[in-house]
């Protein structure tokens, strides 16, 4: 069979445990072909919606491992399209990718190298969100130099999802976790003075306060330190660094768009996509983004149709490509009749150029948001 029959072919295992909304499966859905053929006519349209569009690319799904090996993911089939539809990348890239984005999330891993993949092939990187960028898809827009976003668009907070403790099969956010030891100690100190104020009255004020300091602070501690047993050191300090890695990538992110930028913007950023919200779907909307001082733009109607469509003609599948990616796709679906129904949205027509060193295909990404 031909490289480009056994690439299509390839099965989308499923999973018992969905890190994002994308089809019950961390892994995506295989794509039908009315999907795919209605895609990337939409694409089409899109890059007619006005200004030069010529490189559009549709990002869509989950992000990250998309098979049960581990070993193909959304970032090497951005880098691999990029390659297909640019060549090896110049030292001094010139052009503008237009980026149609609609994801509800994946690993912050997969998302920062895709910046870093199109960051190779692109001087600009246009963002445009037409639903949906939440969690580590927010990290693909704060790596843009421009958001489009349309009036009903939202993006994410970037705290980090991790396996709920208390129940393996669900995840929780790190920062729930993290931030449990704050209330705790909150809980305490709060206790402390309300324990002084209950004996002060029952003894009607006979026993002088220092006395009654010892039995007010036993009482305060009996209260928490159960619930700090709870709390294992090691399990602590994982918490704290899972959230520093989506700090660590949306300050990088935003250095690298400005060296010259303002640091503190940037840590200011970081810091309140990862701490400032109050729990994971917070809607980030276009006004709320601007106040977080990213560059954002408000998408214009026919922009806003034409994204919309390619948002909603791919059906939640997982699918990255140009136009001539999903034109090579429907080609060679139409040469093999047992796939011409459906086949993994996720297919590349051109083979993987040879791995330099270092590469990170393959590697296991670390961080679910």
């Amino acid at each position: 069979m031909s490289t480009m029959a056994s690439v299509v072919t390839d099965v989308v295992l499923p999973s018992v445990r969905g890190d994002v909304d994308d089809g019950g499966s961390p892994f995506g859905k295989k794509m039908t072909r009315e999907q795919l053929k209605g895609t990337r006519k939409a694409l089409e349209e899109f890059r007619r919606s006005g200004g030069e569009k010529t490189h559009a690319l549709v990002v869509a799904g989950g992000l990250g491992f998309r098979d049960s090996d581990l070993k193909k993911s959304t970032e090497e089939d951005v880098r691999r399209c990029c390659y297909d539809h640019f060549g090896y990348p110049s030292e001094s890239p010139q052009d503008t990718v237009h980026v149609i984005l609609d994801s509800g999330g994946g690993s912050l891993d997969s998302a920062f190298r895709i910046v870093l993949f199109l960051r190779r092939f692109a001087k600009n990187i246009r963002v445009y969100v037409p639903r949906r960028a939440k969690s580590a898809a927010t990290l693909i827009a704060l790596g843009a130099d421009e958001i489009v976003m349309s009036p009903f668009a939202e993006l994410g907070p970037l705290d980090t999802q991790i396996t709920d403790p208390r129940n393996p099969t669900k995840s929780v956010s790190a920062l729930d976790c993290y931030r449990s030891v704050d209330y705790v100690q909150k809980f305490g100190l709060e206790t402390l003075p309300k324990a002084l104020e209950v004996l002060l009255k029952e003894t009607d004020g006979r026993t002088p306060l220092a006395d009654l300091v010892n039995p007010a602070t036993q009482f305060a501690l009996d209260e928490i330190v159960p619930m700090m047993g709870q709390v294992k050191a090691l399990d602590f300090g994982a918490w704290g660094r899972t959230l520093q890695i989506g700090e660590t990538y949306a300050r990088a992110l935003q250095l690298r768009l400005d060296p010259e930028d303002n640091e503190k913007k940037a840590d200011a950023i970081a810091t309140k996509l990862v701490y400032g919200y109050p729990h994971h779907p917070y809607p980030i909307d276009a006004v709320e983004a601007k106040s977080l001082g990213l560059n954002v733009t408000v998408m214009r109607k026919r922009e806003y149709d034409t994204a919309l469509d390619v948002a909603q003609a791919y059906g939640g599948s997982r699918c990255v490509g140009f136009v001539k990616n999903l034109t090579d796709m429907e080609t060679a679906l139409s040469a093999i009749p047992s796939q011409a129904d459906e086949t993994p949205a996720h297919w590349v027509p051109a083979p993987a150029p040879k791995q330099p060193s270092g590469d990170h295909n393959g590697q296991r990404a670390q961080s679910a948001v």
